[in-house]
């Protein structure tokens, strides 16, 4: 508590010209981890619960849930905990924005109440070839590569991450492009040791990114074009039952240097 009252304070004063307010998406649960907004589209954003499925902003301002859509004979796609679950997860692919669905069996098992679940996103679709598709696993799995036209998941990862799994996938769009696809490619793994890797051929083989942090590891990446910046939220923790420290980083993606973007070092 001693550190979120001034922050707080601080947050208040810095956004004081906007109005915040509850919304009402028509269902629900828990908590909502990830909200991911279609980077083609205006207004078009989905968001995802830990156990109350997923749900479509829609151009007004309505919200559809989406997880409602599949059969009841297929429980564990709702978002539940899958904790007991004997079977192994799935992805799903919607072509139709969520109105009907195809599913692809996964060679590992999926939780999507388990530690770590407000991190993200862990699935990534390459915006120079929308037929690729990566996603990272949980437990030790790795990295997983699919495409459209080959729905078997690949492990193309050449590492491991730690018990948590990989928290993120980010193509970085300012790279050039390799056969199509999006030459340059960052993964952060919940790793306090070594947490981040590149791949700067499209996939094909990765390495730890120079200087990084350490002690704590990043829940969430995202790109900054205008700035080249990769933008790092990091915690010594997987939450969300628990909480330690933590702090922001940035990476230069022109020079490679890395910066604590803490404001006060005693938020961290």
């Amino acid at each position: 508590m001693r550190l979120l009252v001034p922050f707080s304070a601080l947050v208040s004063t810095a956004f004081a010209a906007y109005k915040w307010d509850n919304i009402k998406i028509g269902g629900g649960g828990g908590f909502t981890p990830g909200i991911v907004f279609s980077p083609k589209t205006k207004g078009l954003a989905y968001a995802r619960t830990d156990i109350g499925g997923l749900y479509r902003l829609n151009s007004d301002d309505s919200w559809t849930p989406l997880s409602w859509i599949l059969p009841m004979t297929q429980p564990g796609t709702t978002g539940e905990s899958a904790h007991w679950d004997p079977n192994n997860g799935a992805t799903l692919k919607s072509t139709d924005k969520g109105s009907t669905w195809v599913k692809t069996a996964l060679p590992f098992k999926l939780g999507g109440n388990q530690p770590g679940r407000g991190m993200g996103e862990p699935l990534a679709v390459d915006p120079n070839d929308n037929k690729i598709v990566y996603f990272g696993a949980p437990t030790e799995n790795g990295l997983y590569k699919m495409g459209t036209f080959r729905e078997d998941p690949t492990d193309t990862s050449g590492y491991q991450s730690d018990i948590v799994g990989i928290t993120s996938v980010v193509f970085d769009t300012t790279s050039a492009t390799l056969n199509g696809a999006t030459s340059t490619i960052y993964v952060a793994t919940a790793d306090v040791t070594t947490s981040v890797y590149v791949s700067t051929d499209a996939g094909a083989t990765w390495k730890a990114v120079a200087g990084q942090p350490t002690g704590r590891f990043p829940h969430r990446v995202k790109l900054s074009v205008s700035e080249k910046l990769l933008y790092f939220t990091y915690s010594n923790v997987a939450g969300p039952y628990d909480a330690g420290d933590g702090t922001v980083y940035k990476y230069s993606l022109s020079t490679g240097a890395w910066t604590n973007h803490a404001r006060v070092a005693s938020y961290e």
